[in-house]
């Protein structure tokens, strides 16, 4: 049985590793602490995983195990890395995630959810993931919006939590995930928007400009007020946010939404995004949680 060693992986370390994922990021802040590496008994190089970064929510999601160049990989090797992100992670936060996604086959689809079993994942959510380029954005239609710091946190709150109601995001807690997005030092209050119409609330736009690559942004949720819906406040918040991301030098969006959620879907492909690929998550289980929910279709 082939035996390995882990450990965060260095810029000096790039030479050997030869990865376009890694290479991408050498130049970055985030990058310390970033990728775990695998090495065989002699040293060399064996394969590496993303180990995550804690969001505002707490929450870290894992990445896919990948064999250093001219490697092959392995179900040893795979359930390595995985089980080293996995403990990593597991000392940092108490919500680890894993992931699937339908770029790859479906024989690596099987043999990492087998993988996550075995560790004690279990299936949680799917998802659809969007994305856009920023080139070639239309005006947005003329609506008026103010920032949180001008609405307030409490009746941005209150708005946020009215538009989720009845939605995939209806239990997001408001009130204590802002005090935490603005802890963060990329939080921007500008990004954060609340529409009115008749000086009325009528939605809310809470965008980010994201931590590890600052050409890429997305959404942490937009939502409008239900009596309002279907006269384009959707549409005309969404376009402001990414011309406000564009300013701020970003080039492209990319954008998650669980699945089922089709009015979000319809949103974003009329506003010019498109889908790209869609992911199945699975959260790691508190020591003596019951199972949960079975993954569908198995």
């Amino acid at each position: 049985m082939t035996t390995f060693t882990s450990r965060f992986l260095e810029r000096r370390d790039l030479v050997s590793f030869l990865s376009g994922q890694l290479l991408g990021f050498a130049l970055d802040e985030f990058f310390d602490g970033a990728y775990l590496g695998a090495f065989d008994s002699d040293g060399s190089p064996a394969g590496f995983i993303y180990a995550g970064h804690p969001r505002s929510d707490g929450e870290i999601l894992i990445g896919v195990p990948h064999p250093a160049h001219g490697r092959t990989s392995s179900p040893e090797l795979d359930a390595f890395l995985v089980a080293e992100a996995t403990r990593n992670a597991s000392s940092k936060s108490s919500l680890v995630v894993a992931a699937v996604y339908s770029d790859q086959t479906k024989e690596e689809r099987i043999a990492l959810q087998e993988i996550y079993r075995n560790l004690g994942f279990r299936y949680c959510r799917d998802s659809t993931i969007l994305t856009r380029t920023l080139e070639d954005l239309p005006d947005p239609p003329e609506l008026f919006s103010e920032s949180i710091d001008e609405a307030g946190d409490d009746l941005f709150v209150s708005v946020a939590s009215a538009c989720a109601r009845g939605t995939g995001w209806g239990e997001v807690d408001f009130a204590g995930y802002i005090p935490a997005w603005r802890r963060s030092a990329k939080f921007d209050p500008e990004l954060f928007r609340l529409a009115r119409m008749g000086g009325q609330p009528a939605g809310v736009l809470l965008a980010r400009v994201d931590k590890l690559d600052p050409r890429e942004g997305a959404f942490y949720f937009l939502g409008i007020m239900p009596h309002v819906r279907g006269r384009g406040i959707g549409r005309a918040l969404l376009l402001k946010g990414l011309h406000l991301l564009r300013e701020r030098g970003v080039v492209r969006t990319r954008q998650t939404i669980p699945s089922g959620e089709g009015p979000s879907l319809r949103l974003l492909e009329n506003a010019g995004y498109q889908m790209v690929e869609w992911a199945r998550f699975f959260q790691l289980e508190a020591p003596g949680a019951s199972h949960g929910s079975p993954i569908p279709g198995r």
